[in-house]
Parts: structure tokens; sequence; C-alpha cells
């Protein structure tokens, strides 16, 4: 809004070394050390700091909701954050070479998480709190194999369902990335709920032992953690697809809603070498690591070449990079492939997006870049990738702010809890002097 929320330098360092350790315990020692530079002040120094801190946010020390003091040890960032390069490993960064330099790094790294904290609490106050009818979050799937090379498979097996499910006229699908914000944690399915914006939870686990898969799945009510439905999916491996399939139409007809057989079926392949090609640039790509992703895809294109998904899927990962080069190979590849996945599925969003990423980057061609993406979001409401390029380009190439604000708001309904959201959110709302 129109609040103009001052925080002292120290309140500032105390923020951003919570939140590089966000859910830990960062002991008083901790801070002192690092934010105090390791001179001796009183206690009150921090205590000072940390009411700043809850009185900016509006966060009760009684109840917290951001801030938890650990009694005669600390204090936690209990709000989800997600954070960039050092500060986001938690890994200590070479000793700097000066006083000034290290208050710059904290300031700096502080800004980016009280932008994102500010839109998570000020921008939500404005959304509806009653989850929509017939929501729901697909949980990342537990991985059974005990071992860990087999992650992409589980990790996988969560996307293709959701991918699934998104095809079911009627459900509300919470965000990939905010759902997988939860892998390999423990938390209480109501709270998850809550912080999602659903009715429903989805989660389950993947064991697969040499030709056979067995995926376990049970549905829950977010409002009270009351059991809806569960059941277990024993399979050779190449019948995957089908499992997919077996469980969108069930969770559909457990919300009363009807699944387009047809559109379910869309996008398969026989070759399973292929699939776990695809399922491993699936996974690299969540990781940024964008080019052997692409390499991955590329694979899965040899093997199936009438397997559509890898094609658009080689498209994002080789030019959605981010200020990396794009490769000459890339370049060579990314026309003919897209062409390839229109021909084999044209009605596919994914396949827009890949071509609105193509008329921007290579061709510099703002206005076919655009009727892309609106195609996509037209096909396919809910796609964030679609959503978040257009909003860039309504900003930095139109000059359409508003419209750009109506897409971040909605990519912000879908993914509340990617840091990058938020921060994409805060930069377009300051933009507009908001």
């Amino acid at each position: 809004g129109d609040t103009l929320i001052h925080l002292e330098p120290k309140a500032m360092g105390v923020l951003c070394l919570l939140a590089a350790n966000q859910g830990q315990t960062v002991s008083r020692e901790q801070l002192f050390q690092t934010v105090w530079d390791g001179r001796v002040v009183v206690d009150e120094s921090l205590t000072r700091a940390m009411s700043q801190l809850r009185h900016a946010f509006d966060d009760n020390p009684r109840e917290p909701r951001i801030f938890q003091t650990v009694p005669k040890t600390g204090y936690r960032l209990i709000a989800p954050v997600e954070l960039f390069g050092d500060v986001a490993t938690g890994v200590a960064a070479p000793p700097l070479q000066t006083a000034e330099r290290k208050k710059t790094v904290l300031a700096t790294a502080a800004a980016m998480v009280l932008a994102a904290l500010l839109v998570l609490l000020l921008i939500d106050s404005d959304f509806e709190r009653a989850p929509p009818k017939n929501s729901l979050a697909v949980l990342p799937f537990v991985n059974m194999s005990g071992d860990a090379s087999e992650e992409y498979l589980s990790d996988g097996m969560t996307e293709e369902i959701l991918n699934s499910l998104a095809r079911v006229d009627g459900i509300k699908l919470a965000g990939r990335t905010s759902s997988f914000q939860y892998k390999n944690k423990q938390l209480d399915l109501r709270e998850v709920g809550e912080q999602l914006g659903v009715e429903n939870i989805l989660e389950g686990s993947v064991r697969r032992a040499g030709d056979r898969i067995r995926i376990t799945v049970q549905l829950v009510s977010a409002r009270d953690g009351y059991h809806l439905w569960s059941h277990v999916y024993d399979r050779e491996f190449r019948d995957a697809f089908a499992v997919q399939q077996e469980i969108a139409e069930a969770i559909a007809g457990k919300l009363e809603l009807s699944a387009d057989e047809s559109l379910l079926a869309s996008e398969r392949t026989d070759n399973l070498d292929a699939y776990t090609w695809y399922l491993k640039g699936n996974k690299l790509a969540r990781e940024t690591n964008f080019r052997n992703a692409a390499d991955a895809y590329h694979q899965a294109i040899d093997l199936d070449p009438n397997f559509s998904p890898p094609y658009s899927r080689y498209v994002w990962a080789c030019l959605a990079t981010w200020g990396i080069p794009v490769t000459q190979e890339c370049r060579e590849r990314a026309e003919p492939y897209i062409a390839r996945a229109q021909q084999l599925n044209p009605a596919s969003a994914d396949v827009d997006v890949g071509y609105g990423l193509i008329y921007d980057i290579l061709h510099k061609d703002y206005v076919e870049s655009r009727k892309a993406l609106e195609r996509a979001i037209s096909r396919d409401p809910d796609n964030v990738f679609a959503l978040m390029n257009l909003a860039y380009a309504l900003t930095v190439t139109w000059g359409e702010d508003e419209q750009a604000i109506k897409h971040h708001a909605r990519v912000f309904r879908l993914e509340p809890l990617s840091f990058g959201t938020r921060i994409t959110y805060a930069r377009a709302l300051a933009h507009l002097g908001r």
C-alpha cells in the first residue's frame, strides 16, 4: 500500500540473518557476532531490533506468524521464505574485505527478504481467505525406493499427476513451485492447506523395483484432516501413464467433476527410456540446471520422436535461462522442435509458450511473442510460466502496467510461496508507486 516502513540498519541485518536460516533457531550470540560485528552491546539492542521487526510486520509475539522467540536461546523466522545465492544455502560467505561491504550485502539481502515478506503479508490481505471450491494441492510424492537417484521418479510422477489434474475442468490447483516447498517436510496438513489456500491435499509415495512400480495416494481434507480417499496402484512401470490417468479420474470423481479421458491421455509414450529421460529433464529444470535439462529432453526426443512434451520443454530449458547466453545448438533446434511439438499436440499451451520465447528471444518480434503468450493463457489460464512472461513483457515492452499487475496477482494466487513470484510482484507494484 502507501505505508512507508522504516527499518534501522541493525534490524535489517537481523532480518537477513534470520531469513538465511529460515526455520532454524539463530542464537543471540550468533546475531550479536554477525550483525553487531562481535562488539559488546547490551541485550536491549537486540530486543529493540526484534520489536521493530514485529511492529513492521504486525507480528504478535504471543501468537507469532513470522518471528518466534526461542526462550533463553534466540529467535527463529517461521514464515516461508525462499532465497538466492549464498544467503539461500546458509553457507558462510568468504570474509568480507570491509565493514562497509558487509553492511551493503546485509542490506541488499535483507531488502529482498523484506520485499518478499511484505508482498506475502500485505498483498495477501486483499485476497479471499476462504479456499476456492474444488481446490487441491498435490504435495511431492515420497521416494520409497531406498535409492536417492530415483528421486526424479517420485518428483516426476508428482508433476505428471499435476499435469493430468490440470486438464480436469473445474479443479483449482496450487502451483507446483509452492507445492514443492513442502518436499521432505513433516507438517500438519491443515496448516499446509491454509498456507496454499486449498480445500484438499493429495499426497503419496512411489516405489520402483525393477519393472514394477507401486504408487500409494491419499486425498485428505485440509479443513479438518479427514481422510477422503486412498488407493494403492501396483503395476508394471510401463503402465505409469495409465495410473496417472486413473488417479486424475478418481480425484475428479471425488470432487464431483468430469474428466475428459481424451485430454488426460493426450501426451504419452510407450518408450520407458524416453519417459525416464523426460522425468530427469523435469527434475533438472526445477533445479535451474537448464543446460543439462535440455540435454535430457533431447535424449527423450531421440528415443521417441513422437513423444510431444520433451520438445516444448527443451525450448523452455534452452531459452529461459535468465541471462545465460543461448547456445548455437539451441538456436538451431528451437524452431524445428516447437514446430514438431505443435504438429503432435496443436492445442498445447506449452507449445504456445515455446513460440512466445522464440519470438521474443530469438527474433525480437514482441508482437508475435505477446500473441503466443496470450494464446497460451487462453488455453490454460493457470499456466504460471505464460502469465509471468506476459506480465514482464507488458511492463517492460508495452508499458501496460495495470494489465501486468492483474497477471502478477494471478500468479501470486497460484504460487503464494514462491520467492520469485513475490519479488516480481513487489517490483511491479513499486514501478507503479504503490
